[in-house]
């Protein structure tokens, strides 16, 4: 039995021939997402490419999912940097000055 698959019609990430998203086709936030497969698959698309340029919904679910966590550790990288702030001004001599101590 022959196989035969069509290598334009496929998820670029994970073979599958279901209903597609083609990434070229999602006019400005075309570069986005080239950006993202890039950095989360490690997989470069690019406008003349000759393979497929297309993801299926599972493959974009991961990638939208990722922005979220991305993005939650961008806050929370910022209340820590904030924290952190506020520590290094309670420092003096060396040490944390305790809220009770008397100047």
């Amino acid at each position: 039995m022959e196989m035969h698959m069509n290598v334009h019609e496929i998820c670029r990430i994970c073979l599958r021939e279901v209903p597609l998203i083609d990434i070229l086709k999602l006019g400005a936030k075309t570069s986005m997402w080239m950006s993202d497969i890039n950095s989360y698959f490690k997989v470069q698309l690019t406008f003349d490419d000759d393979k497929s340029t297309s993801l299926c919904k599972r493959c974009i679910g991961k990638i939208k999912t990722w922005r979220k966590q991305v993005e939650r550790a961008e806050r929370c990288q910022f209340i820590v940097d904030y924290l952190d702030t506020v520590y290094q001004k309670q420092i003096v001599g060396g040490e944390i000055k305790k809220e009770n101590e008397e100047k």
